[in-house]
């Protein structure tokens, strides 16, 4: 005697999970995104010269490890950083000179060349 078993039926996956996990991943990424707008600092190459500069013309701009920054030897507020080389520029100087202490942060660099691209120096140059 031949005993059958009952064919099961086949059961279809349902998608409606799927869609919800989906759309909760989704959500969670679109929430933990930051949208930044990362900008762009245009660097000049070093060119060849004579090497010699006058020190009457130069604004030095000391950046420390504690965001802080100097202007020619002066401690000053970040935001006051435009104006005091604009003094400057007015007084005489023509280049804005960025001297980097070794704790100095790139974010900090990054922020003191803007800055100083918004004054009236005729040019802006990083030394280490």
């Amino acid at each position: 005697m031949r005993i059958n078993e009952p064919d099961c039926p086949k059961r279809n996956i349902s998608l409606t999970p799927l869609i919800d996990i989906v759309f909760l991943l989704l959500v969670f990424f679109m929430l933990s995104t930051t949208f930044l707008k990362f900008g762009t600092v245009k660097l000049d190459a070093a060119s060849s010269g004579d090497g010699v500069a006058d020190p009457a013309k130069i604004v030095l701009v000391h950046i420390d490890g504690e965001r802080r920054y100097k202007v020619s030897g002066v401690r000053i507020k970040n935001a006051e950083l435009i104006e005091a080389v604009n003094r400057l520029v007015d007084a005489g100087a023509r280049d804005a000179v960025i001297v980097v202490r070794d704790e100095a942060a790139v974010d900090d660099l990054v922020n003191a060349v803007r800055l100083l691209r918004q004054s009236r120096a005729s040019s802006v140059r990083i030394v280490e």
